[in-house]
């Protein structure tokens, strides 16, 4: 009998939504390890979501006085990434979210 995917975040972009899918069709998680993607796919969507402002709004922006600063938002990227990698090597899975295509130069040790 086929189990079924439990439902994921409702406002998790395209890739932690495919994340979750395909872990579950991959994998049979016991409820902890059910949190522990939980926890990725919602860092995963958090890195998304700072990425969108970054994208909009720049990576720095000006203070009334004039200095130039780090958005805020780049921290909350940073911070994400690392939870979300943290999360992904503690449940033991090789998994990216950006399908690149095979680039650059060839490994001379292969």
């Amino acid at each position: 009998m086929a189990t079924r995917t439990p439902p994921y975040g409702k406002t998790w972009p395209p890739e932690a939504k495919r994340l979750w899918r395909e872990i579950h069709a991959e994998f049979t998680l016991e409820a902890d390890q059910l949190e522990i993607l939980r926890t990725a796919c919602d860092a995963l969507a958090r890195l998304y979501q700072a990425r969108n402002i970054l994208d909009r709004e720049g990576l720095t922006f000006k203070t009334p006085s004039g200095q130039i600063r780090s958005h805020p938002a780049n921290a909350i990227e940073k911070q994400s990434r690392v939870g979300f990698l943290q999360a992904i090597k503690q449940l033991g899975i090789d998994w990216d979210p950006i399908e690149k295509p095979n680039v650059g130069r060839p490994s001379r040790f292969t």
